[in-house]
C-alpha cells in the first residue's frame, strides 16, 4: 500500500509539471523547504581516492547525509553509516549515529516519509539499518549492480564497494513494498526530483530540491569537493571516467544566482553555511 500511495504521488507531480509547467508549491502555498546537511564524522581520505591521478598523502574529509524538510514531511537524502568495524577502518572520527544528529532537529524515525538513496556504497546506505521500516527509493540499475556483484561473488560479504548483508536487506525491503526502484530521472514530489548520473556507481543518481527561486543539486560522490567541480577534476573512484568529467563540466557551468552545488564530503559545507543552534555538524543549506 505504501509502494503505490507514492507512486500515486509521482505520479500526480509529474501530471501537474504537463499540465501546469509554471505551477510551483513552494510559491503558491508561500512555504520554504528546509534544507540540512548532517556530519556524522570526519577523517582524512586519500588524495588519489579523492581526485584521479592525485598525488599521494591525506586530505580533509566530511562524512555526510541530508534532510529535506517540507512542513511536516521529511526525507532523508542518503543515510549514514552504522557499522562500527568500517568506522574504525576508515578512521572516521568524532562519530555520531545518524539517528542522533536527526533527533537534535527534533526528526524521529516515524517522521521520515523517505529516504533516497544516491548509491550503496556503505557511507551512504548502512544506515539504513536505523530505519527499518522506513520506504527507500534507488535507481534499478544501482539495484541490479550490488544484485550482480553477489550473483558471482556468493563467498564473498565486500564486493565492488558493495556489501552482502545490505544486499539481503533491499530484497527484505523489496518483499515488503518498502523499495521504490526508479528507472532514470523521476519526480519524488513536485519539489524534490532525482537525477540519473551513473558516474562514481553504475546506478548513481543525483538529487535536486526547487525551493526559494533556486535548486540545489546534491552531486553526492560524483563530486568529493568544490575543487573537483570548480577544477573539473574527476573523483579517482568512478564508474565512468569520461561521463563523470563531462558532468563536472556541466555543473561548473550552472548559474550560482539560481543554483546551489553540494558536493559529497566537502568539509567546507559546514563553513560556507550557517550553524543550527551552535551545532557544528548541522548546518542549514537555505
Amino acid at each position: 500500500m505504501i509502494k503505490l500511495y507514492l507512486r500515486a504521488i509521482i505520479a500526480f507531480s509529474i501530471l501537474l509539471l504537463f499540465l501546469f509547467p509554471g505551477y510551483s508549491c513552494t510559491e503558491t502555498q508561500g512555504r520554504e523547504i528546509e534544507l540540512f546537511a548532517l556530519r556524522y564524522g570526519k577523517s582524512e581520505f586519500q588524495n588519489n581516492y579523492v581526485f584521479h591521478n592525485g598525488k599521494k598523502g591525506g586530505i580533509p574529509f566530511a562524512w555526510m547525509f541530508w534532510v529535506v524538510r517540507d512542513g511536516s514531511e521529511i526525507y532523508l537524502i542518503d543515510c549514514g553509516i552504522k557499522d562500527e568495524k568500517l568506522i574504525a577502518a576508515w578512521k572516521i572520527q568524532e562519530y555520531s549515529k545518524p539517528v542522533t544528529l536527526l533527533e537534535k532537529l527534533n526528526i524521529g524515525k516515524k517522521d521520515i516519509a523517505g529516504i533516497i538513496i544516491t548509491h550503496l556504497h556503505p557511507d551512504h546506505f548502512d544506515g539504513a539499518l536505523f530505519f527499518p521500516d522506513s520506504t527507500f527509493f534507488l535507481q534499478k540499475d544501482e539495484y541490479v549492480a550490488i544484485e550482480k556483484a553477489f550473483r558471482k561473488a556468493t563467498h564473498q560479504s565486500f564486493c565492488n564497494g558493495y556489501k552482502k548483508s545490505h544486499y539481503i536487506f533491499l530484497k527484505k525491503l523489496l518483499e515488503q513494498d518498502r523499495l521504490i526502484l526508479i528507472s532514470g530521472n523521476q519526480m519524488i514530489t513536485h519539489e524534490i526530483s532525482v537525477r540519473y548520473a551513473p558516474f562514481h556507481t553504475a546506478g548513481m543518481q543525483n538529487m535536486v530540491v526547487r525551493t526559494g527561486g533556486k535548486d540545489y543539486l546534491f552531486v553526492s560522490d560524483n563530486a568529493y569537493l568544490y575543487q573537483n567541480i570548480e577544477k573539473e577534476h574527476a573523483p579517482g573512484i568512478y564508474f565512468n571516467l569520461k561521463g563523470n568529467l563531462d558532468y563536472l563540466k556541466k555543473v561548473n557551468s550552472l548559474d550560482p544566482e539560481n543554483n546551489v552545488v553540494i558536493p559529497g564530503h566537502d568539509p567546507e559545507v559546514f563553513t560556507r553555511f550557517p550553524m543550527v543552534r551552535g551545532l557544528k555538524d548541522i548546518v542549514k543549506l537555505n
